[in-house]
């Protein structure tokens, strides 16, 4: 979808309730660097951008919820074969919706930094740790400090 001033590379549900998406939005002039979209499922999609010096993997996920096991053993599967098949010389840059609570414990400082706002982690936070951790990522959100209105993004309506 071409828009005045930036181009959205969507997937996601086009009917019914659009739960599910993940999208980039890139800027005109950014465009022209952006040689391949690719889309795994409503949940994510991996854009690869050309830079002057190395090439760049985006891969968009949004994962799901806590309760939702069946899904979470397929989806991180998938997101683990979608950072593996890219080229071992290019950034790798895994990012968006990971629906996670990763404490502050000191045996995640590793992979996670000191300013989480969690306490304790959970089975999707462990998750990702693990994840990041075999591919010799951080998870960079919890590694600067952020006043504590900025460290979520959504409030579970029944608090």
């Amino acid at each position: 979808m071409d828009m005045k001033s930036n181009t959205l590379f969507y997937n996601g549900k086009e009917e019914g309730t659009r739960e599910f998406g993940v999208a980039f939005v890139v800027e005109r002039n950014m465009k022209r660097n952006v040689f391949d979209f690719k889309t795994v499922d409503e949940r994510i999609c991996v854009l690869r951008i050309k830079t002057r010096f190395q090439n760049i993997s985006l891969i968009n996920v949004h994962a799901p919820t806590e309760e939702k096991e069946l899904e979470k053993e397929a989806f991180y599967k998938k997101v683990e074969e979608m950072h593996d098949s890219r080229p071992p010389n290019y950034i790798k840059i895994v990012l968006g919706e990971w629906n996670t609570k990763v404490g502050r414990g000191e045996i995640y400082q590793r992979v996670n930094g000191r300013h989480s706002m969690h306490l304790n982690t959970h089975n999707n936070g462990q998750r990702l740790v693990d994840f990041a951790a075999a591919k010799n990522m951080v998870v960079s959100s919890t590694c600067f400090p952020h006043k504590e209105v900025h460290k979520q993004t959504w409030s579970n309506p029944d608090r």
